[in-house]
């Protein structure tokens, strides 16, 4: 497991202390369970994100998109 140096202020550091002394374990553990927890909840794009998709009604259809691209060469035979 890696250790990470963090600077906070003052009232950050008292929070910390605070909320882990509620829970009767250490700062330092109650901050790595913290941090995991967020980190999983923001994995991957948030529903705001994906509920943008397909709001733009004037973006190109992948036909038109693709209609600019022009044939393949042919290929070789072999």
């Amino acid at each position: 497991m890696s250790q990470i140096t963090l600077t906070l202020d003052e009232e950050v550091e008292a929070i910390i202390y605070q909320m882990a002394d509620a829970e009767n374990i250490a700062p330092a553990l109650w901050l790595s369970q913290f941090i995991k927890q967020q980190v999983k909840q923001h994995k991957g794009w948030s529903p705001e994100v994906k509920a943008l998709a397909g709001s733009w009604a004037d973006f190109p259809s992948l036909d038109e998109i693709r209609s600019a691209q022009g044939d393949d060469a042919e290929r070789e035979s072999l």
